[in-house]
Order: structure tokens, then C-alpha cells, then sequence
């Protein structure tokens, strides 16, 4: 799209002003949503800082100490000395084999790790990042030198050897012969007196006397004090208690500013212009609770925040309705338990479990997505096993192939997320593919959440502009997937709401097209002419709905769902002029990354691990990683993921990778 020039009012309804472009719209909001970044503290990747207590809670965000691992929870990190590694030239220095990367950082492999860590022991010195590809993490450099500043550059990580100056003086004479010390010795008297009969002088040593650095200290020793260093390795969070010094005070202080002026003025907009929400946008969510708060912490445990609220299913009322119950926690809820996970474990759905009263968070727990149930009688097909008892509206765990069931007031499952195994003992999460934040799922049950707002298609008016129903969810939506309406068929379905209720359709029967496409069996479109859902069930003829789509997920031929993708708000935006509908007649494949997507589209991608070479496969969006197939599972998945205008694609064991650009969002 040409550069423009736009004129800004403060209320874009006064009459003159033309309509919104929903292109410049979509660039607005996407430019704020990927550069507007907090400054993280001013520090950049792998800067030092010196410390004199350990780094905990909000302060080690982002830092990791000395000679530490740096996982995936830092995946920019990781990407920068993955390439740098594989940019290096390679070098020896003793017994360590390293790539000399183009920034000077020295890269050994994790196969180097007892050589270096031997280094270390023996000089003190270990200046070296050891990179571990298999398991897509590094560690850090380690020194216990004093550290000595220098201006010439070919100098930086050379060892200075300990050493002191030299001792140097002399003495000499005959008999009767005055002698004549320099240096370090002198004349300390006669042996006896002079002219008792004797005359032999006393020689002393003292090497003050040849440099005054001697006699300071018992050993080779500076001045020094000892102290810890951290380096810097992702975002850094502040935290608000801690006393800044007044320059970042005042960097903050503006930052804040910025803030609350982007803020103010998007309130702005959003208030004033009701035009703009009304009429030039729909199919989107316009506001949800945002109820799931997760974190990584340094020990790659997954934990859940504080001020996250809960879904319960609390059982039925007097009339046998569906209750539920929103906890929010007081306080951060850990999973530390991961020794009782065995095997490699994808697609992990953690649920929090309530004490009896169901007033405090108790513990976290979970299992994989192919034991997780839903329906009016209990399974039997695996060991461990939740299932949402949807007659009862419970959800109930079974440690023995369901022959009893506990139930113990437990959540809807909080996100999906993948647990990675450094070694048989030590085993860490990745970060959640999908957080159900308003929206998720359990075995073939998925929910939205109450106080969604959305809007849904409802034509268009005299003038053009679209017409819309605002709607928002006045309880907890719950949809069961039925034998009936799947047909026992796998496929990729859509979510919806419409009417303070839910549903579904697969996508085989939603088609991309703006005009009237031919009807084969169930048969959905959206018409971009009308401002409408259209359906026909096995018939001809076109009936106006008024649906909003939430999110997308796939289910296999036991009506399991394996995977959901939450829409973010106004993620889905279809205007006069653009559609989220991927053109399929303008594949674009991806032959060399890292790729910058050129627009907004449907990315699909093969990803391969490879049992024979151990290689894991992955694929990640702006350095996070959606997608990963492990080596030891030697499987090939293909993956429909969709991406922004700008968001940067990077792979690794992929086979052929091509993004479908939306519909007019070119």
C-alpha cells in the first residue's frame, strides 16, 4: 500500500471527515501491537551486571547468574547464539574447540562442556557460551578473575598471568673492605664490633626496600571484593518496590507517559467513534476477561499467577442447571511435581485442584490432551485420566483405568503447553501454545466464558457501512461434541457464538469464496457483499446468520479435542475490503528463513522429527515456538497456524512451508 497522508481529528464522526480505511486501521493497530515495547530496563541481550545479593522474583526476570542454562523460556536468546554458532568460524584455544562468531562471542558446542567446565576449574577463567542443539538451549560464561579494563579490543577474554615484580639488589666486599648493599639487602651491623678481632658483616633481606608492593599482603592479592555476575537474557520486569536511581526513574516516568497517552487515545476511539466499531468492523470479540496469567520461572516450572481466576464446575442447582465458579488466586500456584511425569510428554493440559472447602488453590496437576474426557458416562481407555462429568458438571481424576473416580473440586484446564525433557530427571515446560484465558477445552467439551462481548454480521446499511449485533455472554457457554454432529470424522472445526450460546462447524464445509459457492452438503460462507454468515444444509438455498467466530480447534474421531486457538481481541476484522478467508490461489512457499511475512495470512508447515538423527522440529513465530515434533517421536505433523503482517518465521526439521495471504489483506 502507497504512502499516505492522513488527517487527524479528535472526533473522526464530524461531518467531512471521510470513513475510516480499515487498511490503515489494520497497520495502526499492528504496529502498536508488535513495537511498542517496554525499554527492559536498558540493558541488552547478554550485558553483565554485578550483584551483591542473589536476583529473585520480579528483579531475576530476564537475568541468569554466571555459568547458568538458558532455555527456551528466553527463546531470543537462544536464537541469537544458534546463530551466531552457525555463522562461527571454527577455533581451538588448549583442549576447547569453539566457533568464533562474527561478534566475537566464543561458541562451544555442548560437547565441549567438561573441557570447559575443566578450564574453569584450573585457570578460573571459562570465556566461553556452550551451546546445546538437541535440547534448543546454552549455558552462559563463567569467570572467577578479577576483571581488568582495557582499550585494545584484540585483547578482550585473554588471560593476564599472575605475576609480581622482580627482586633485585646486591653486596660485595674483601676483608677490611667496607661492603656495599643495594637493593632489597643492607648493612644490618658488624659481627663482632669492629676491631674486637673479627670483622664479618650481618647481610639482611628486605624486599620493601626494592618495591614497597611487598610486605601489603600474604599472598598475591589486589584489592577486591567478592560479587556476583548476571547476565542479561529477555525482558527485564522491575520491580516497583526497588529504589531506581533518578534517571531511570525518569525513563520510566516517560515510558508511563507514552502509555497512558496510547492508552487514552485508543480509549478515545473507541468511546467517541462508535461509528468506527459499528460499522467499519465485525466478526471480531471485542472484549474478554482476560483470566489466565502464566509464567515460566528460572527453574523451567510452570507457574500460575496471582489475580488469575478460575473456571469450577460446580455441580447442578435445585432446577438441574449448570453452576460454576470463578476463583481468582491470592497467590502463585507452582507445578513443581514434574518427577511424576514420565515419557515425553506434548500437549500437557494443566487443572488447578481446590482443598475441600474449595477456598485456596491446592496444587496443579494434569495429563496429557488424549486423557482428558467429556460426557454423560466415565471412560476406561487409559491410566490417568480427567474427565468432565457433564451430567453432573464435575470434573473427576482416575489413577486406575477408571475403576473409581476422586473428585475433589478441580478447574477447567488453564492452557496447553508441551513438557520437555532435558534428561531422564530433569524435565521443564516450554511456554503454553494456547492459554485459556475466555475460552478452552476438556476432552470433547469446549467453553466460552460470561462477559465476552463479540460482534456478529447483520448486514448492511443504505449507505454501505456494516451493520452489527453487539452481543455479550451472560454465563458460562458449554458445547459437547456429539457423535451426531461430527460423523465420527476428524477435521478442523471453527467455534462460534451467537445468541449467548455456542456451536461449531468444520471447516470442510466453510468455503472461502465472496460469491455464492456451489452447495456440497453442509455448506457456510461468508458474504462480504451482505455482511452476512450464510448456511445451507443440504440444500440450495442461503439462509443469513448471525454468528461470531472465538476460535479454532481440531478434533479426532472420538470427538476429543486436541488442540484450540483462542482468537485474540479484534484478532478476526472483516471489513468492506479485507476477509480472514486465506486465498489459496496465492501460495506463497517458503524456501529460506528467518521470513518476514509480507501480510496477514494462514501459514502452513510439515514439521518433522527425526528418530534416526535425534533431531527435534520446530517452528517458531518472532522467537516463540508454536510448533515442535520431537525427535524421539519420529513423527511428521503438519500444522495450519495463522500470522501477521511482520511476524518473523523461523524452522528447523520442516518439510514444505507456505503462507496463504488473507482475502484483501494485501
Amino acid at each position: 500500500m502507497a504512502n499516505s497522508n492522513y488527517a487527524w481529528t479528535d472526533n473522526p464522526t464530524v461531518s467531512g471527515v471521510s470513513q475510516c480505511d480499515t487498511d490503515v486501521l489494520n497497520d495502526c493497530l499492528m504496529h502498536l501491537k508488535y513495537n511498542h515495547r517496554t525499554s527492559g530496563g536498558g540493558f541488552s541481550l547478554f550485558d553483565t551486571k554485578i550483584t551483591d545479593h542473589v536476583l529473585s522474583g520480579d528483579e531475576a526476570l530476564g537475568w541468569v547468574i554466571q555459568g547458568g542454562v538458558v532455555t527456551m523460556t528466553y527463546p531470543d536468546a537462544v536464537n541469537v547464539i544458534k546463530e551466531e554458532y552457525s555463522n562461527g568460524v571454527e577455533c581451538t584455544d588448549g583442549d576447547v574447540t569453539y566457533m568464533l562468531s562474527p561478534t566475537g562471542r566464543r561458541i562451544a558446542d555442548i560437547s565441549q562442556y567438561e573441557a570447559v567446565d575443566r578450564l574453569y576449574e584450573t585457570k578460573g577463567h571459562a570465556p566461553y557460551y556452550v551451546y546445546d542443539a538437541v535440547n534448543q538451549q546454552f549455558y552462559l560464561p563463567k569467570t572467577k578473575l578479577l576483571q581488568q579494563f582495557t582499550t585494545n579490543t584484540d585483547l578482550v577474554n585473554t588471560v593476564n598471568e599472575a605475576g609480581l615484580p622482580n627482586i633485585t639488589g646486591t653486596f660485595g666486599g674483601t676483608r677490611d673492605v667496607a661492603v656495599a648493599p643495594t637493593g632489597a639487602f643492607y648493612r644490618n651491623g658488624w659481627t663482632p664490633a669492629p676491631g674486637a678481632g673479627s670483622d664479618t658483616y650481618a647481610i639482611a633481606f628486605d624486599a620493601s626496600r626494592s618495591n614497597s608492593l611487598y610486605g601489603k599482603s600474604d599472598t598475591v592479592q589486589p584489592p577486591s571484593v567478592n560479587m556476583l555476575i548476571y547476565y542479561k537474557v529477555g525482558e527485564v520486569v522491575v520491580n516497583s518496590d526497588l529504589a531506581l536511581i533518578d534517571a531511570q526513574e525518569m525513563i520510566e516516568d516517560a515510558l508511563q507517559e507514552v502509555d497512558t497517552k496510547i492508552n487514552d487515545g485508543l480509549s478515545s476511539i473507541a468511546n467517541a467513534s462508535d461509528a468506527l466499531r459499528q460499522t467499519q468492523v465485525t466478526n471480531c470479540i471485542l472484549e474478554a476477561p482476560n483470566n489466565i496469567k502464566i509464567d515460566i520461572n528460572e527453574n523451567g516450572y510452570l507457574v500460575l499467577k496471582s489475580g488469575s481466576t478460575l473456571i469450577i464446575p460446580a455441580g447442578l442447582d435445585d432446577e438441574g442447571n449448570k453452576k460454576f465458579e470463578h476463583k481468582t488466586l491470592e497467590s502463585d500456584v507452582v507445578f513443581t511435581n514434574t518427577d511424576a511425569i514420565t515419557g515425553n510428554l506434548k500437549d500437557f493440559m494443566p487443572i488447578v485442584w481446590y482443598s475441600n472447602d474449595a477456598s485456596t488453590a491446592h496444587s496443579i496437576g494434569g495429563v496429557c490432551v488424549s486423557q482428558m474426557f467429556a460426557g454423560e458416562t466415565a471412560p476406561t481407555n487409559a491410566q490417568d485420566m480427567y474427565w468432565y462429568d457433564t451430567a453432573n458438571n464435575l470434573i473427576k481424576f482416575s489413577g486406575d483405568t477408571g475403576a473409581s473416580w476422586e473428585f475433589a473440586m478441580a478447574s477447567f484446564p488453564i492452557c496447553q503447553v508441551d513438557v520437555i525433557f532435558e534428561s531422564a530427571s530433569v524435565k521443564y515446560f516450554n511456554y503454553p501454545k494456547a492459554i485459556f484465558s475466555h475460552c478452552g477445552f476438556i476432552g470433547s467439551a469446549y467453553w466460552l466464558d460470561k462477559e465476552v462481548k463479540y460482534l456478529a454480521p447483520n448486514g448492511k446499511s443504505e449507505t454501505g457501512t456494516l451493520n452489527n449485533i453487539e452481543g455479550v455472554t451472560q454465563d458460562v457457554q458449554i458445547h459437547i461434541i456429539t457423535d451426531e454432529e461430527s460423523n465420527n470424522t476428524a477435521s478442523k472445526c471453527m467455534a462460534w457464538v451467537s445468541s449467548n450460546s455456542i456451536s461449531w462447524w468444520g471447516n470442510a464445509s466453510i468455503k472461502t469464496s465472496y460469491t455464492k459457492p456451489s452447495v456440497t452438503g453442509y455448506t457456510r460462507y461468508y458474504d462480504s457483499n451482505e455482511n452476512y454468515w450464510k448456511k445451507a444444509d443440504l440444500s440450495t438455498t442461503f439462509t443469513n446468520t448471525n454468528l461470531c467466530p472465538f476460535a479454532t480447534f481440531n478434533i479426532n474421531t472420538q470427538n476429543q479435542i486436541l488442540s484450540m486457538q483462542p482468537y485474540e481481541i479484534m484478532q478476526v476484522a472483516i471489513g468492506n475490503n479485507s476477509v480472514f478467508w486465506p486465498d489459496y490461489t496465492a501460495g506463497i512457499t517458503i524456501s529460506a528463513f528467518p521470513y518476514t511475512a509480507e501480510y496477514d495470512g494462514w501459514l502452513t508447515a510439515s514439521v518433522i522429527g527425526d528418530q534416526g538423527t535425534g533431531q527435534n522440529g520446530y517452528l517458531q513465530i518472532n522467537g516463540n515456538t508454536v510448533v515442535h515434533s520431537y525427535g524421539l517421536d519420529y513423527t511428521t505433523s503438519q500444522w495450519v497456524i495463522p500470522v501477521s503482517r511482520g511476524d518473523v518465521i523461523t524452522a528447523h526439521q520442516v518439510g514444505s512451508v507456505t503462507i496463504f495471504p488473507c482475502k484483501g489483506g494485501r
